[in-house]
């Protein structure tokens, strides 16, 4: 469904402000605004931007149906069981979670975010496919099992010893197994804001797939720039997972 008058105004008005320092990234997050604009998806989170381009975007959309909430940036959702004692698991899990930026185009959305979403919540409000959010968790579980026994195996198993490791930023070697599934999913599906899951990497008609070619079209009919922008980055990192 092509933009309205008015829903091109308001993307043409976002357009020159950043959203991430990183070009890339701020290209993805572009996408994400222009989907909410478009209505394709109900809310947008961007974890990057500054004060003064939020103040920004709040003047674009003040008279707007999308509006923009700052509220917590989503905490992750610990749904696995540790192995390791509780005290020292703790270590690894207190973070404070730095604002966020979310677009809302109503209020039912923006009192949620306000009250606060973890990220699988988050991950249902901005449209991810269950399959991939499931599988974030399942690598969170295994990347969080592997950190603790990396430290476990430099300074032992006294809680106090590794809080003082941590606090020192110590370097330690962690038994990881990467599946490259970020520039894997940049390579195939450049369009997206989650990371694609395994099955979805898998298939061209994955749930993944079909939000790729919703949103790749939306960007073509409508940025031309910035839909040649991330094709140029797709083949670039294809290009590199193949060296």
């Amino acid at each position: 469904m092509p933009l309205t008058d008015k829903q091109r105004w308001l993307y043409q008005q976002a357009n020159g402000i950043l959203l991430d320092e990183s070009p890339q990234e701020d290209a993805h997050e572009r996408v994400g605004l222009l989907t909410v604009i478009a209505g394709t998806r109900s809310v947008a989170l961007f974890l990057g931007v500054e004060e003064a381009d939020r103040l920004r975007l709040e003047r674009v959309f003040a008279h707007s149906e999308v509006k923009p909430v700052t509220a917590p940036g989503p905490p992750t959702a610990y749904t696995w069981e540790s192995r390791y004692r509780p005290e020292i698991t703790r270590l690894f899990r207190e973070r404070d979670e730095a604002p966020a930026l979310w677009l809302c185009p109503g209020p039912e959305h923006a009192d949620a975010v306000r009250a606060g979403v973890d990220q699988i919540a988050a991950g249902a409000l901005l449209g991810y496919p269950q399959c991939c959010i499931a599988a974030q968790q399942r690598e969170k579980a295994r990347f969080e099992s592997a950190v603790i026994a990396g430290y476990i195996r430099d300074v032992g198993e006294d809680a106090e010893k590794i809080a003082g490791a941590l606090l020192e930023n110590c370097n330690v070697e962690i038994d990881w197994e990467d599946e490259y599934r970020v520039p894997r999913t940049t390579a195939r599906f450049p369009f997206v804001q989650h990371i694609a899951c395994g099955a979805c990497l898998s298939s061209g008609s994955s749930p993944t797939a079909i939000l790729n070619s919703q949103y790749r079209q939306l960007v073509e009919d409508v940025d031309h720039h910035l839909y040649d922008y991330l094709v140029r980055i797709a083949k670039r990192v294809e290009d590199d997972l193949r060296l």
